[in-house]
């Protein structure tokens, strides 16, 4: 977990969107494997999620990539939502979406509406 937390690290200092996408299919498959187990590389991964998070998603690359990372955080909150270290994340993520939900910034039909709806759900 260690070398994945550097990937990721480096992959979203260096905006490098092929590794930001593949250390967050990773983390997913982690997630739901792991469950509650997660809980211990919560705090090790989710700050970089939310700086992705709030980073504009223009093209359909970026778009794309929002749209795993929407799923990852589905997934990882979901592992560990009875965590105290959850609570506070979620609150505001889900406030992060509700506000890309909201904007223009995404078409009706496209995947990262269904992403975002499946992970406020």
């Amino acid at each position: 977990m260690e070398q994945i937390n550097v990937l990721f690290t480096l992959a979203i200092e260096k905006q490098y969107e092929p590794l930001q996408e593949e250390t967050l299919t990773l983390l997913n498959t982690l997630a739901e494997l792991l469950k509650d187990d997660f809980a211990q590389f919560y705090n090790s991964f989710m700050p970089g999620m939310k700086q992705m998070l709030s980073l504009p998603a223009t093209s359909a690359e970026q778009q794309t990539l929002r749209t795993n990372l929407i799923t990852t955080i589905g997934c990882i909150i979901e592992s560990v939502k009875d965590k105290p270290e959850c609570r506070a994340d979620a609150h505001e993520i889900s406030t992060a979406l509700v506000g890309i939900l909201s904007s223009a910034q995404i078409s009706e039909f496209e995947e990262q509406e269904v992403a975002i709806k499946g992970t406020l759900v």
